[in-house]
């Protein structure tokens, strides 16, 4: 039973908008700002209408609001869904699977960030989506 209210905590983000991806490729996604959201950031991802191939996130950090210095986040900034799993963080968030979710936390230092789909044995695709959640200092958050 829920008796923490949470939903002035936290503000939601279309990290990646609703997209058909058919090809073998990387896709952008939009560029989060993560200030005053120290709380942390939570990308929740779902896959619809899949009918072949292996969407892998690709999670990018920089301190230029365009991502000019994006860099790959590493591993020890990006938190796993399953935190007893060995398996690396962006792997257990892959996308290979109709109506699948999967989640991938962020708590690095810079300000900006940037989810990409990584598409491979992709031919007819799937739709993919990602929201950010983050955690703010201070609440209310509108």
């Amino acid at each position: 039973m829920p008796t923490k209210e949470i939903t002035t905590k936290i503000k939601r983000e279309l990290a990646f908008n609703l997209t058909n991806i058919t090809t073998n490729t990387t896709t952008a996604g939009n560029i989060i700002d993560t200030a005053d959201f120290d709380g942390g950031v939570n990308l929740t991802n779902h896959s619809g209408d899949f009918t072949d191939g292996t969407y892998t996130p690709l999670l990018e950090e920089g301190d230029d609001s365009g991502l000019s210095d994006a860099a790959a986040v590493i591993d020890d900034n990006l938190v796993k869904q399953d935190t007893s799993s060995s398996v690396a963080p962006e792997t257990q968030a892959v996308l290979s699977a109709d109506n699948q979710t999967s989640k991938l936390g962020y708590i690095g230092s810079k300000r900006f960030i940037r989810l990409s789909w990584v598409s491979t044995g992709t031919s007819t695709g799937s739709r993919v989506i990602s929201t950010a959640e983050k955690a703010a200092e201070v609440a209310p958050v509108v």
